[in-house]
């Protein structure tokens, strides 16, 4: 969550989204900051440690930002961009986290997408919405 920390009005969408994650096959990781009481413990520099944390955690293939905000420009100065050049991979976000793709592509050259889950596809199967 590079703009926010999930808060509790956050927690129905978050645990749609996790268990159609799940039923595709899909591990879930959170990062440590994720879940933070205040913006103390969710300030930039922690925001942007989830971040480099998740692109050289080997085990994790993909990386998709919760949720959006107004906040995460300023996570620019504190991400490691030379291990996400060193570990690529898949970045999905959403709004705000637009701001975090444009710079990793201009400081590594690699690519982001921004997509948005909305629960009310939960209606279709998993395999409809993975293909």
């Amino acid at each position: 969550a590079p703009s926010n920390c999930i808060k509790q009005d956050d927690l129905e969408y978050i645990n749609a989204s996790i268990s159609l994650m799940e039923k595709a096959g899909l591990n879930v990781k959170f990062g440590q900051y994720v879940f933070g009481k205040n913006e103390v413990i969710t300030n930039s520099q922690n925001r942007a440690k989830d971040i480099n944390e998740m692109f050289n955690d080997k085990e994790v293939k993909a990386i998709m930002c919760v949720k959006g905000g107004e906040d995460s420009n300023t996570t620019l100065d504190y991400i490691d961009y030379e291990t996400i050049k060193q570990n690529p991979k898949i970045l999905c976000g959403f709004s705000d986290n637009t701001s975090i793709l444009n710079v990793i592509n201009s400081k590594t050259g690699l690519l982001g997408t921004a997509i948005m889950l909305i629960i009310s596809l939960l209606k279709y199967s998993v395999r409809e919405l993975i293909i």
